[in-house]
């Protein structure tokens, strides 16, 4: 009965509630559904309160922080990707010199998120004690909703440093939220994902085994790479043990050209995929990425080429050289360029792709550095050759931490290129300064956060300070 209602839910009746939950407005003027009447009809059976809840993933899949900003952006932020044409907003990214001021600052990495959050906590907030609601899909829908409260907040505080930590659709407190800790953010990040890997499903089977809504697989993978990023190796160790353990539903596929399209085994969370011209199966970052014809001074699409650095260190017998990194040639012109997604605009729509969140590989290459970092060397060299293997890669060896880690930066950097990881891991292991600096012209170690939007700590003084250097 549940998978029908799931399958049924229609796109007209999640925007309707989607809306209802909350409004487009900004983050500090959001007005959630205050009164019970309202409430008590988005939750008054299985079929609106599912439907409310894929409200929430149509919002991430639009043309946001999960389907292109997470990525594009951060690759131009870091050393991944260059840009060709002549936008000033990805100019200031190239630059690291991101204006307080900009607009898609403000609406793209500070009000959808918030929004987004907003949703997952009137979800949370409207399934708690509801007794209309079956209970076994009661609890898993609070789960999703913090699981995706806290996979928010994760971006937005590798993004911004110190951010508010939004648990309520209270808009008065909302209203004056202040920035918190990072460490504060991580526990309670930790805190909802352990809560969340509790209440959720754990299996694919309500969605007839399609891959894209959070389970208790998303939190363990989200949690094991929190625990990764706040060095808490045991935790990493674990929880990514705990997926990769399952190889009855995970698996990492041996045609790399399988990995991203919406059959893959090795995903663990993606997004269905529907853009703007309503061409399903196919990403924004195919269509931004794949590059098809010369770039233009005003190219909006294709005009993010590859690093030539970040090409010269694949070796030429490794296969995610051939088939993740494409080339197009005019004239005397040649431009790499990220070829996982291979779906764009008019161009190839088959196999179908989905955005991915989660896969297995990193889970390996967080395993891999949680094990370095707690002296299992064999452990570590075992995860990393794996991965290596499904590259057709020899097996590579390493006897001291030192160069056990450096192994797996390198790993990192050649699996999970462009996938939005790079900017992160600069940052988390204090390599920024030390790579950025030598690239780029005007590097400054306070580029290593995005300023918090200057009209958002207008609004609200508790956001002040500013970050530095902005």
């Amino acid at each position: 009965m549940i998978l029908n209602i799931f399958k049924k839910s229609r796109l007209i009746l999640i925007v309707i509630l989607c809306n209802v939950i909350t409004s487009c407005e900004d983050f500090v003027e959001i007005d959630p559904p205050r009164t019970e009447v309202v409430r008590e009809t988005i939750f008054s059976s299985d079929q609106t309160a599912i439907a409310a809840m894929n409200g929430i993933y149509v919002e991430m899949r639009g043309f946001g922080l999960f389907t292109y900003h997470s990525v594009v952006p951060t690759g131009l932020l870091s050393d991944e990707l260059t840009y060709l044409a002549s936008s000033e907003q990805n100019v200031d990214y190239e630059a690291n010199d991101v204006k307080i001021n900009s607009s898609e600052l403000f609406s793209s990495f500070w009000q959808l998120p918030y929004k987004l959050i907003n949703n997952a906590n009137g979800i949370i907030e409207g399934l708690t004690s509801n007794s209309q609601i079956s209970p076994d899909l009661r609890d898993h829908l609070i789960g999703e909703a913090l699981f995706i409260r806290a996979f928010v907040h994760f971006y937005l505080t590798n993004l911004f440093g110190e951010v508010p930590y939004v648990t309520t659709t209270d808009i008065e407190t909302n209203n004056s939220a202040s920035r918190v800790s990072v460490d504060l953010i991580y526990d309670q990040l930790i805190a909802d994902l352990l809560e969340a890997q509790s209440l959720m499903y754990d299996d694919y089977e309500f969605l007839d085994n399609e891959r894209v809504r959070a389970t208790q697989f998303a939190a363990t993978s989200l949690l094991a790479r929190v625990y990764l990023y706040s060095e808490n190796w045991e935790g990493a160790d674990q929880q990514s043990t705990a997926i990769l353990e399952r190889p009855d539903l995970f698996k990492l596929e041996e045609n790399l050209n399988d990995v991203f399209i919406t059959t893959s085994e090795e995903a663990i969370l993606q997004l269905a995929t529907q853009n703007s011209f309503e061409i399903e199966g196919t990403t924004f970052l195919g269509d931004f990425l794949v590059i098809n014809r010369s770039p233009g001074p005003n190219s909006t699409v294709g005009a993010f080429p590859i690093n030539d650095n970040l090409v010269s260190i694949f070796d030429s017998s490794d296969n995610r050289l051939v088939d993740w990194i494409g080339t197009f040639v005019s004239g005397a012109e040649s431009y790499n360029f990220s070829n996982k997604y291979k779906n764009a605009n008019f161009f190839q729509n088959d196999p179908a792709e989905h955005t991915m969140l989660l896969r297995l590989a990193e889970q390996y290459l967080i395993r891999a550095e949680a094990r370095a970092q707690l002296n299992n060397l064999p452990g570590a060299l075992a995860d990393i050759n794996a991965i290596r293997d499904r590259a057709g890669l020899p097996d590579t060896i390493f006897n001291n931490q030192e160069s056990a880690l450096n192994t797996i930066y390198l790993e990192r950097r050649k699996e999970l290129l462009v996938e939005g990881h790079r900017w992160f891991d600069l940052k988390r292991t204090g390599r920024a300064d030390a790579v950025l600096g030598s690239v780029k012209a005007g590097w400054q170690p306070t580029d290593v956060l995005l300023p918090i939007p200057e009209v958002e700590i207008l609004n609200n003084s508790n956001l002040a300070p500013q970050n530095l250097g902005y």
